[in-house]
């Protein structure tokens, strides 16, 4: 699971799972375990991944967020 926030930056993955930037670069590192709530919150806000929070029965449900005029409108798509 190690790919999954090598991409990300240290404070983009803090505002995220709301971990210290200490433990994020062991995560980083792979000296610590990325913690599975911390997996599932990233799978969500990254893939929008419904599965990450929903279940097995959910994979290849993905939310999205589709913008207009003034509003955001999060759309579950499969």
């Amino acid at each position: 699971m190690n790919e999954l926030i090598q991409g990300i930056s240290v404070p983009a993955i803090e505002e995220i799972t709301g971990e210290s930037p200490r433990i994020i670069r062991q995560w980083k590192k792979g000296t610590r375990k990325i913690p599975e709530s911390a997996i599932r919150l990233l799978r969500l806000y990254l893939n929008g991944d419904a599965s990450a929070i929903l279940g097995k029965d959910w994979e290849g449900h993905f939310f999205n967020v589709k913008e207009t005029a003034n509003q955001a409108h999060i759309i579950l798509t499969s």
